[in-house]
């Protein structure tokens, strides 16, 4: 309420229209990424029964994917592109509470059906943004956790690695572990 956010809004902020969250993407590192978490977490299927979600660092719904139906039930809530979904923008919800945890370039959101959701979704959550956290090192040189450290006194442009996830390992008492094959990551 001292945001002036009424406990009877159910509807965020709209920052963009759909057609300029494309551009927006477009300009977002994030971009580069998306295409591994599609292929980890998405189900865009006729029965998939999750939405997958990624923000940028402020909250703003950047993509989204989901099945026909989930997308249909997104919409209601006004949970797609270019929604403001931090605390100033609709109030406390997950993407809100995910802001909050310190230097973030976006937030990961794969959010379904209650009985839907199981430990091995949240290990998958965990695997894919391990994943996205070394495609962004290796990108950019730069040490993200679980990337390897800058090679430096390089001034060469760095080329997108072309990288494949091989096989994920979700079950046990470790932490799950994702083996990554291509430019140089094994």
């Amino acid at each position: 309420m001292a945001l002036g956010i009424s406990p009877d809004q159910h509807s965020p902020r709209h920052l963009h229209e759909a057609a300029d969250v494309m551009e927006l993407r477009r300009e977002h590192r994030l971009q580069q990424v998306m295409p591994a978490l599609h292929d980890l977490l998405a189900d865009d299927s006729s029965s998939g029964w999750h939405l997958l979600v990624l923000t940028d660092a402020r909250g703003e719904i950047l993509w989204r994917v989901g099945s026909p139906d989930v997308l249909r039930r997104a919409d209601r809530l006004e949970f797609s592109e270019g929604a403001d979904w931090p605390e100033a923008g609709i109030g406390t919800n997950a993407i809100s509470e995910a802001l909050v945890t310190g230097r973030l370039l976006g937030v990961l959101d794969v959010s379904g059906p209650l009985d839907t959701i199981s430990a091995d979704t949240l290990r998958m959550v965990r695997c894919a943004v391990r994943v996205a956290e070394t495609l962004l090192g290796m990108n950019d040189g730069g040490a993200t956790s679980g990337a390897s450290a800058p090679v430096r006194g390089s001034r060469r442009a760095v080329r997108r690695p072309s990288v494949g996830v091989v096989s994920l390992e979700l079950l046990g008492t470790g932490l799950p572990r994702c083996l990554l094959m291509g430019a140089g990551c094994r």
